[in-house]
């Protein structure tokens, strides 16, 4: 693939890039090599674009680290009970849409210590979505099938 260098020096190719639009129509660059592919982020025919490609040329691109969460928080407990059997027992629709709801309340209240969790928060949590009538009523149903699994949890734990 040909690229023009940003100063405008001239071009350059490079091996193994491959271009691609996703369904948004976003171009997106990617080296391709061995049954490899790594997304190449940087802009093209910058500095900083041909050490993305040197690095994924050579292999040391490394995994994007995943982090465990704090310790006693709401998300460490949800983290715990993705990891449990009876997460792994439920149908695989049930277990996409409990993980929705739940990673959404991981994103707004995760930090949150879930030993101090009283009915009033999990009540306040649940309504959330009170604006919305239609979707209300089914995330406020699945908020009181999740709960006792999640708090059952919690007791085990402690």
């Amino acid at each position: 693939m040909e690229f023009r260098i940003r100063d405008g020096t001239g071009t350059m190719r490079l091996k193994y890039l491959v271009e691609e639009t996703d369904r948004h129509g976003n171009v997106r660059i990617y080296f391709r090599r061995r049954g490899r592919r790594i997304r190449i982020r940087e802009t093209p025919g910058t500095d900083e674009f041909v050490a993305a490609y040197r690095a994924a040329y050579s292999g040391d691109v490394a995994a994007p680290a995943m982090s465990l969460p704090v310790s006693g928080s709401l998300h460490w407990l949800i983290w715990l009970y993705y990891q449990s059997a009876s997460f792994g027992r439920l149908s695989k629709r049930t277990r996409y849409v409990r993980r929705g709801l739940l990673d959404r309340l991981c994103e707004t209240n995760g930090d949150f210590p879930f030993k101090m969790v009283k009915a009033l928060h999990v009540r306040d949590m649940r309504d959330v979505k009170t604006d919305f009538p239609a979707a209300s009523l089914n995330t406020t149903q699945r908020y009181i099938d999740t709960q006792p699994e999640m708090m059952r949890r919690a007791v085990e734990l402690f």
